[in-house]
């Protein structure tokens, strides 16, 4: 399911890039164009502007086949199962299985939410970190 979620917040990632950052690059690129070639490089511009939309419309189709298709169907499994996975990590990143990476994680996290807490405190006493990112 992990996997899932994680495609599916990436395809909105990527329909918006389509959308709105990749058409302000190219807005961006065209002022720097010799004015000569302006109308040869419009032409491109139309085609990779309806080449983005057509991206943005086939990741939307993608999106919607993972959120009522695939994600139903999801679990939280891994999905090479665990013993595999603790193989890899034995193999790769010399941790004796899944359970050492998990720990380590949630020791990363406490002191990142710890980190987080104190420099809320220098920031805005009484109020948290979450209060002052929003």
């Amino acid at each position: 399911r992990i996997f899932t979620d994680r495609a599916i917040k990436l395809c909105d990632s990527f329909v918006h890039f389509f959308e709105t950052g990749f058409l302000s690059l190219i807005q961006k690129l065209m002022s720097f164009a010799d004015p000569k070639e302006i109308q040869v490089i419009s032409g491109l511009v139309k085609e990779i502007v309806y080449a983005s939309s057509i991206a943005s419309l086939a990741i939307n189709k993608f999106k919607d086949f993972l959120t009522e298709e695939l994600l139903p169907m999801a679990s939280n499994d891994i999905a090479i199962g665990r013993d595999v996975y603790n193989k890899l990590l034995t193999d790769g990143h010399l941790m004796p299985d899944s359970s050492v990476l998990l720990n380590l994680g949630e020791k990363h996290f406490a002191k990142v939410k710890k980190e987080l807490e104190d420099l809320a405190f220098e920031i805005m006493p009484g109020k948290s970190w979450q209060e002052i990112t929003e």
